[in-house]
């Protein structure tokens, strides 16, 4: 016989919160469904350009149609507007009064190449790089490296991939073993290596010619020059970088979570993109918005900062031959700003404050504010937005959590929130809780990424006031 709950037990389970396991409340078959589909996305798409090809790819794939060849919007029309391949926007057209839309970002860090890369130093051949978003370098050392990108030669436009293929070769960048290493074990970590440091290793083996200076330099020229068309002039004009080489893996001896490069914040991309792909009831406009150059601010003809979504409205508007104004649809615009956070990791602890972290598993982490010590670089969601989303997730059984991203004057970080909210939208950051964020390879949770494609789809589907 049960015992009988005293009137104080009874209370704390009234006003107090108790947040369970994600899974409580999701279906395993769900769980592991989403995640294969997602393991492969990030696996295969590891530049913003791969990113945005593959959401364009996926959009004309459930008919889609391009946002600029339609002369007037259909209700229930799917539309997609990509801007050189760097962002993209998926619409599902209801009307102009109200807007709902998720926007995140493509890039994630990387090591892009310099200008001049290619350089023979100590008989080895390397390409320079220039790292690109905030890491800690020393993590990219003695790892396996795959080169993507893009580059344009006088025989016109060559996308590289060349790493994954299990027949691929593969690049590195060497650290200093340790026993020549003490000198550099009493530095500051963050100075244990120096960006200029950061050279990749592509080849060692040298021209048959006594004549030529650099004979490994001219090697690999060579070689790229024969089998790729491209001329050291060419790197000039280039979009190429390292980033991990491998596939996304499962974690855990349950195989709970992966381990996966660009979890940051391709997550959001994924989910966001699947949500509305899978979105049934329509009550507003459903919009998805990819961007670039989140990693370096939002700054630039990419980032947020830009005038991609207010481009985006005046088309809408002028398309769908309403008689509104950008500014009242931006009054009733609501936009998830869609990105990762960090998770309390057992390790370091100390960081955190526990009462106020995401934890891995516990679902998808809806956050107020983001910013560093007195909330700067950030946008604070007002509480009636705040409580229609609590609203929503709770009805719609949406695992949730929140926190913030360590303790105060000690975590911080900003996304895309405050430039989308200075146009005068309802915006709120919300996204999936991962460990070693902008390390080569983040850990994240099975749970939590469905956690964060249910949170957007019940978005997508329902209003709020």
């Amino acid at each position: 016989m049960a015992e009988k709950k005293t009137p104080l037990q009874q209370l704390s389970e009234k006003i107090l919160l108790k947040k369970k396991h994600a899974k409580a409340l999701l279906n395993q078959k769900d769980i592991d469904s989403l995640a294969k589909k997602y393991v492969q996305f990030i696996s295969e798409q590891k530049t913003e350009r791969e990113v945005i090809n593959k959401v364009k790819k996926q959009a004309i794939a459930h008919k889609f149609t391009n946002l600029l060849e339609a002369k007037k919007l259909v209700v229930g029309g799917t539309y997609y507007y990509a801007v050189n391949e760097k962002n993209i926007a998926l619409i599902r057209y209801q009307d102009m009064k109200k807007i709902h839309a998720i926007a995140s970002h493509a890039d994630s860090p990387c090591l892009h190449l310099k200008p001049y890369p290619l350089a023979e130093t100590q008989k080895l051949a390397v390409l320079k790089t220039h790292y690109y978003g905030g890491i800690k370098k020393y993590q990219w050392l003695n790892i396996p490296l795959s080169l993507r990108g893009v580059a344009y030669t006088q025989k016109g436009r060559v996308d590289f991939s060349i790493g994954d293929n299990p027949t691929d070769p593969v690049f590195t960048i060497p650290d200093l073993l340790p026993h020549l290493g003490r000198d550099q074990l009493q530095k500051e970590a963050r100075k244990l290596v120096e960006g200029e440091q950061l050279n990749a290793i592509i080849g060692s083996d040298e021209v048959d010619d006594d004549a030529v200076s650099e004979k490994v330099k001219l090697s690999i020229a060579k070689h790229l020059y024969e089998t790729y068309g491209l001329t050291e002039e060419d790197f000039i004009s280039a979009e190429l970088s390292f980033v991990p080489a491998g596939n996304a893996r499962e974690v855990g001896f349950d195989r709970s979570m992966i381990l996966g490069y660009g979890h940051d914040d391709r997550s959001s991309v994924f989910t966001s993109m699947q949500a509305l792909l899978d979105a049934k009831k329509i009550s507003q406009t459903q919009i998805v918005l990819v961007y670039d150059k989140e990693e370096i601010g939002s700054y630039g003809k990419t980032g947020a900062q830009n005038m991609f979504f207010t481009h985006l409205i005046e088309e809408l508007i002028q398309r769908s031959q309403s008689d509104t104004t950008p500014s009242a649809v931006w009054r009733n615009t609501k936009v998830l700003s869609a990105d990762v956070t960090s998770a309390i990791d057992p390790n370091f602890a100390d960081v955190h404050d526990p009462t106020n972290a995401n934890y891995l598993g516990r679902g998808v982490a809806l956050e107020k504010y983001g910013g560093g010590g007195g909330k700067y670089s950030t946008s604070d969601a007002d509480a009636e937005f705040m409580h229609a989303l609590i609203t929503l997730f709770n009805t719609q059984k949406v695992p949730w959590q929140t926190g913030e991203n360590g303790k105060i004057d000690v975590g911080g970080g900003g996304t895309i929130a405050m430039f989308l909210a200075k146009w005068g939208a309802d915006v709120v950051d919300i996204g999936i809780p991962v460990l070693a964020m902008h390390a080569p390879y983040e850990l994240a949770h099975k749970a939590d990424v469905y956690s964060a494609y249910l949170a957007y789809k019940a978005f997508f589907e329902h209003a709020l006031k």
